[in-house]
């Protein structure tokens, strides 16, 4: 699949805006955040390793990635995060649409006033949507603008030196 998220974050005195186009195929993911500042930040994850690189990169490093790495490098909450929620926490929970999805809903409590909010649609089991509140502040905002699946054949996953780590097939593969 291939989408584009937009995340908004506010803090006393600012906000900021970075939006991620993410494109996932066959266990690799490449993601390209455009941050607050201009710059965009590029990330590769698959076969258990982590690419990582700015813009003017001529080189990427690399690393281990785990199941939580894809989604950390998209600054949103992992689908672990989710799970792992202490359900004596959970204040409300439903099935709701959200920007034209229909989606699982659940709202968490945390410690001093810290309210999350979570869409995870139900067509896709992808997160779709997120926000965080401190008292009646939002200060975090994930949302998901475009979707499509599958992703178009001959996306290419490469470096900034030109490896090809991946390329996709366009195939959409059943789950398991």
């Amino acid at each position: 699949y291939s989408r584009t998220i937009t995340l908004q974050y506010s803090w006393t005195g600012g906000t900021g805006t970075m939006t991620a186009q993410v494109r996932a195929d066959g266990g690799w993911s490449r993601c390209d955040t455009l941050l607050a500042s201009g710059v965009t930040e590029h990330s590769i994850v698959g076969g258990e390793r982590l690419w990582y690189w700015y813009d003017d990169d001529k080189q990427a490093l690399e690393g281990e990635a785990d199941q939580r790495s894809q989604d950390l490098l998209q600054y949103i909450p992992t689908y672990e995060d989710v799970l792992d929620l202490d359900t004596q926490q959970i204040t409300a929970a439903n099935y709701e649409e959200k920007n034209g999805k229909d989606c699982i809903f659940i709202e968490v409590e945390g410690v001093q006033g810290v309210v999350d909010r979570y869409w995870i649609a139900t067509d896709t089991g992808l997160l779709c949507a997120a926000e965080t509140y401190e008292g009646d502040q939002k200060v975090y905002e994930m949302t998901e603008n475009q979707f499509q699946a599958p992703l178009e054949a001959g996306t290419v996953f490469s470096l900034p030196d030109g490896t090809v780590l991946h390329e996709s097939s366009g195939v959409t593969v059943p789950e398991e």
